[in-house]
Order: structure tokens, then C-alpha cells, then sequence
């Protein structure tokens, strides 16, 4: 959930963390670099063996898996650096700049926007699954998404939101 960090006259930053999102992944991470493990320790007495006895196939299998679970692995590795990161928003009235900072696949993507292009802050819900998105309208029309919220979190949305709206009428 995006959340005020700071706020003062000439600078407002927000982030959002998703702290559970973080374990869990870290988690899945573990467990996957467990199940590699386990499975590199148990291929490489019988490798000859097997080899020997049923040949490509069993090298095809093999490598089959070996994939699969590094690819998990990776997976868990990117999912957890993303969440961990999370987003960052930071307005600054001295520069007179917005900037969002998300990670990326492989580093963190950094994109600056003027302060006086923004036209207004939307929301959007979605009832089917309960969640509230807000966004960043500029005046030339591009929605920049700044973060989600479930319906029990409106409160705290609102309170993000106003502070928004007041830093950019101030």
C-alpha cells in the first residue's frame, strides 16, 4: 500500500512496499534454491548409471528439470527483488519534478516528470475484486498508475490522495 514517508512544504515522497508479498516470495525463493539442491545432490551419483542404461533419454529429462527449477529459482529471485523494492514517488517543488521509481527486470527504472504537468489525481474501482487504483492524470492525458488499494484500505487512500492534491495545489 502506497504510504506518505515524508511530507513538507517542498517535497512529498511515497512508497509502496509490499512487505508480506516480500516474505512470501523470499519464501518461494528458499524453497525453490531447496528443490535445486536437492535435485542437483541426488542427479549427480547416478549419472553415469543411468546414462549408461537409457541413454539421451534420461539426459533429456534431466535437463528438462534442471530447467524447470532453475527458471523457478530466477522467477523467485525477480519477484522477490520487485516487491522488496516496490515504488517510490517522490515530488519535489524545488526541481519542480515528479519522479516514479519502479524496478525493472534488471535495474530500477527512473522516469521524471514536470511538477506542472500533472492536471489531476483519478481513482478507478474495480468491484469485482475489491481494489481501488490511483492515478496520475497529466494534462496531455497519460495515466500514470501510482498504486492499488483494497477496499478496506480506503480510508488510508483518501488520506494519500488529499495529501497529493494538496502538495500539487500548494
Amino acid at each position: 500500500m502506497l504510504k506518505i514517508v515524508e511530507s513538507s512544504p517542498t517535497r512529498l515522497v511515497l512508497k509502496d512496499q509490499r512487505g508480506w508479498a516480500t516474505l512470501f516470495a523470499w519464501l518461494f525463493t528458499l524453497i525453490s534454491a531447496g528443490a535445486w539442491l536437492f535435485f542437483v545432490a541426488q542427479i549427480i551419483p547416478i549419472i553415469e548409471s543411468s546414462y549408461a542404461r537409457d541413454g539421451m533419454l534420461w539426459v533429456m529429462v534431466v535437463v528438462i528439470f534442471f530447467s524447470l527449477i532453475s527458471a523457478l529459482v530466477v522467477l523467485g529471485v525477480l519477484v522477490t527483488r520487485h516487491f522488496g523494492y516496490g515504488i517510490h514517488c517522490h515530488f519535489d517543488r524545488t526541481a519542480e519534478t515528479i519522479t516514479l521509481e519502479h524496478i525493472g527486470i534488471f535495474h530500477p527504472v527512473k522516469k521524471e516528470y514536470s511538477i506542472y504537468a500533472i492536471g489531476h489525481v483519478d481513482t478507478e474501482h474495480n468491484t469485482e475484486i475489491g481494489v481501488y487504483g490511483v492515478f496520475l492524470v497529466m494534462k496531455n492525458g497519460e495515466r500514470l498508475p501510482l498504486a492499488s488499494f483494497y477496499e478496506v484500505d480506503e480510508a488510508e487512500m483518501k488520506t494519500v490522495i488529499n495529501e497529493i492534491r494538496t502538495f500539487i495545489r500548494g
